[in-house]
């Protein structure tokens, strides 16, 4: 296969902000408060904010052509009308997908990335999540819908590297852009070329190494 046959994927393993998790974003905040402390809390939020803006100095410094290069992004589902959503958001102050929006408007191409059955059947255990440490559940379960995340996860990251070898046209450049914990890796097609020009995923593995 030729070089000009092989597809490349640009793979930004990104931090989510508040905005970004939408009606749940309350919760977390408070839950995150709960557990670290206001201070802390503040001071990661500010260092997402800051990720972000690393994030799009390193997109413009790439010396890739926009036009043409597809755009795959997190929680976006394969529906018909991903930029209404990209757009709302982005008024919404998300700066993901504010940065999305400059891509776009510079020729980039959005891509329905995510599954919307999945990315439901996770926002419902985030809930559960949720509600169970609210409660004070019993470590069982909480420990059951912690495995059943990670399975989900899993098959979440495999529709994902599904739906970039279905639509990444040869001689293209995709941009990823996936939550941290995330690694479509193992799923991608062979002749997918990845690049990660700033962090990698935070795999078991690596967290292990930083411990």
């Amino acid at each position: 296969m030729s070089n000009d046959a092989r597809r490349a994927l640009v793979y930004f393993p990104v931090l989510h902000t508040e905005t970004d998790m939408g009606d749940l974003a309350p919760t977390l905040r408070r839950a995150g408060v709960e557990r670290q402390g206001l201070q802390q809390w503040e001071a990661n939020r500010r260092r997402i904010s800051t990720t972000w803006q690393d994030v799009r100095e390193v997109v413009d410094g790439l010396g890739i052509g926009l036009a043409g290069a597809m755009l795959y992004q997190d929680s976006l589902p394969v529906c018909g009308h991903e930029q209404a959503i990209v757009r709302e958001l982005a008024q919404g102050g998300s700066l993901n997908h504010q940065l999305l929006c400059d891509l776009m408007a510079r020729g980039a191409e959005l891509v329905g990335t995510e599954s919307g059955e999945l990315l439901l059947k996770d926002y419902e255990l985030i809930k559960r999540a949720i509600a169970a440490a609210n409660s004070g559940a019993p470590a069982d379960d909480t420990t059951a819908d912690a495995e059943r995340r990670a399975a989900l996860l899993m098959q979440r990251d495999r529709y994902i590297a599904e739906r970039i070898d279905e639509t990444l046209i040869a001689g293209r450049i995709g941009i990823l852009f996936l939550g941290a914990l995330h690694d479509v890796r193992p799923w991608l097609a062979p002749d997918i070329e990845v690049r990660f020009p700033l962090l990698t995923p935070i795999t078991e593995a690596s967290a292990d190494e930083t411990n």
